[in-house]
């Protein structure tokens, strides 16, 4: 089951930059979450640390699909 898609606006970032996070969700599912380094985020940005990062994207299956949601992640590289 495809929950959906989360893509970064940038690979690498340096110290002190904004991440935008563009998610798109199937039809009848709900973004869930973001987490950045296992922290929650509000809304679908976060200023970058000056190190690497683990994103994750959970997303909401609806209940009749037979599926659970899902969870999407990737690292995003301090580049200084």
């Amino acid at each position: 089951y495809n929950s959906g898609m989360a893509k970064l606006n940038k690979f690498q970032a340096k110290a002190g930059e904004t991440i935008e996070i563009t998610v798109t969700c199937e039809e009848g599912v709900t973004l869930d979450s973001i987490t950045v380094d296992g922290k929650e985020i509000s809304g679908t940005s976060f200023t970058m640390p000056d190190k690497d990062v683990l994103v994750e994207v959970n997303f909401d299956a609806p209940l009749n699909s037979g599926g659970t949601g899902g969870t999407g992640s990737g690292g995003l590289q301090s580049s200084g």
